[in-house]
């Protein structure tokens, strides 16, 4: 098993090819004790190629993951940006970084961190779903209309998005607006419980 997991690291993983040979065995341990539930040991194993390579995307990346399995957010969030130092091109670290910061509810740090994947993929529905959440807890509730505009073209009826543009534009005081997208909301998702609690039923005449 050892054996055909070197080889698919070796053929398959472009981005692991930095690692020399040698140091695959490694790797492959970090997932075994990872499986096991050992995760001290398989962040050993992996800090132990960190030494001498400390500048490569996987290794960085992996520890990330480790970290953050073993709610070592601080060491995982210093692995994932290092990762994306690597490579700035990859939305990868930022994906997993904004992951742990929605847990944590640091909403200031969320909005800089899917500000990064949207600079990288303008249309990536998790950063942006993620950002609007961040904008309507810090009460930047233009900011999160904007951003709902930017992508809600290519998702016109995710369910969350629009849910997110009637919070806003309630904030916004824009009852009405507010409501006619509830009602858009209510024609995709009937039993929508945002829905239910924000629209008002009208009077019988």
């Amino acid at each position: 098993m050892k054996i055909i997991f070197i080889l698919f690291i070796l053929f398959s993983i472009p981005f692991a090819m930095a690692l020399p040979a040698k140091d695959f065995p490694a790797v492959y341990d970090s997932y075994l004790l990872e499986k096991k539930g050992h995760l001290s040991r398989a962040i050993a194993k992996m800090t132990s190629l960190y030494k001498n390579h400390s500048e490569d995307y996987f290794v960085n990346f992996r520890l990330g993951e480790l970290f953050s399995k073993d709610q070592k957010d601080k060491m995982a969030i210093e692995h994932f940006k290092k990762a994306s130092t690597i490579n700035i091109h990859s939305i990868e670290p930022w994906i997993e970084i904004s992951k742990i910061l929605f847990e944590r509810k640091d909403w200031s740090q969320l909005e800089l961190s899917t500000d990064e994947i949207i600079k990288r993929d303008d249309l990536n529905l998790f950063a942006h779903l993620k950002s609007c959440h961040a904008l309507i807890e810090l009460s930047k509730s233009s900011k999160a209309l904007d951003r709902i505009g930017d992508i809600l073209a290519a998702h016109p009826q995710n369910k969350e998005l629009l849910e997110f543009k009637a919070l806003a534009q309630q904030k916004n005081g824009d009852t009405e607006s507010s409501r006619q997208t509830l009602m858009e909301l209510v024609l995709i998702d009937p039993e929508n419980s945002l829905a239910k609690k924000l629209l008002v039923e009208p009077k019988a005449p």
